[in-house]
């Protein structure tokens, strides 16, 4: 099946890829969480199948939509 992937690289691919051309703000946070030691940390903290891009960005986007998540 070819070898493993790491976090970084999942969140990379997700911005070049599955993003790219698609959701501009969904391109840059991944790139962004794909370079940041301390939210990687964070999302491997999550249990596996809640480490998706596409769940954990859309997670975000909440929280900055709601105002719970002003820096966002």
């Amino acid at each position: 099946m070819g070898r493993a992937r790491t976090l970084a690289q999942v969140y990379r691919q997700f911005a070049e890829v599955d993003a790219a051309g698609t959701s501009p703000l969904y391109e840059r946070v991944a790139l962004a969480l794909s370079g940041s030691d301390e939210a990687l940390r964070a999302i491997e903290a999550a249990p596996a199948r809640r480490r998706q891009p596409a769940l954990v960005l859309a997670a975000l986007h909440d929280l900055a939509l709601s105002g719970r998540a002003p820096a966002l």
